[in-house]
């Protein structure tokens, strides 16, 4: 949780079930913030972040709503059941077009009617911070999670690409990202890579000596007043507090 002011009020991680009944995931949502003291309509603005591995971007003047299954076709594979949602980012001025997988989504959105509902590439391409650094080199963001990494990379403050690859090992992220900063032809010894998500000492220590630069990404500046608080590693929640 941020406050308007930019200040972090919480933040950690919460266990939860994934049932196939929406009522019995709601249910376990409404215990979880009875127990957390969490009233998500006091809340000026309730975002959810899924994960997504089908997406893609369509510049705005591009744009034709109803058609978001022919833009997805055209960069992956769909299933009939598939499920699309749509993010329009204004300071991207492109429309993200995903497809959403997880059951927690629709009860999230009956305890709080006015959720947005985004992508992790929303985030990571929105994220100033990450384009400010890129104004005088090249910047290689890397986001690991459980299976995957998200990658985006900045050049001049601008997104030029965004994907998300299947990645089990420290080993196999390197490769991905060497890889694609050879085919986006980025001089590794003056380009930056800002890491986050599910990494330790170890990740960073195997990926940094092989860019210029190696950096936690700990996105905007936050006030943090809590001593525990300021324990925790920002880096890890850069997708939900970023």
């Amino acid at each position: 949780m941020v406050s308007l002011s930019n200040k972090l009020l919480a933040v950690g991680d919460v266990s939860c079930d994934m049932p196939q009944s929406v009522a019995t995931m709601m249910m376990q949502l409404r215990q979880i913030f009875e127990k957390l003291a969490l009233h998500l309509s006091s809340y000026a603005e309730v975002v959810v972040v899924e994960p997504a591995s089908k997406f893609a971007w369509i510049p705005e003047h591009l744009y034709k709503k109803g058609c978001e299954r022919q833009y997805l076709q055209l960069v992956c594979k769909l299933d009939n059941k598939d499920e699309i949602k749509v993010d329009y980012s204004e300071r991207m001025q492109a429309y993200c077009v995903f497809v959403t997988t997880n059951a927690m989504v629709p009860a999230l959105k009956i305890l709080a009617p006015k959720m947005k509902h985004r992508c992790q590439h929303s985030i990571l391409a929105e994220s100033q911070h990450l384009a400010a650094k890129s104004k005088t080199k090249p910047l290689m963001a890397l986001n690991v999670r459980e299976g995957f990494v998200d990658l985006a990379v900045f050049v001049d403050q601008k997104l030029l690409m965004a994907n998300t690859y299947p990645c089990t090992s420290k080993s196999e992220a390197l490769y991905i990202a060497l890889n694609v900063s050879r085919n986006m032809q980025l001089r590794n010894e003056q380009a930056e890579i800002s890491l986050s998500g599910q990494l330790d000492r170890e990740w960073y220590q195997s990926i940094s000596p092989y860019f210029g630069t190696a950096t936690l990404n700990t996105g905007r500046p936050l006030a943090i007043d809590e001593m525990e608080l300021r324990k925790v590693h920002i880096y890890k929640y850069i997708l939900t507090i970023g």
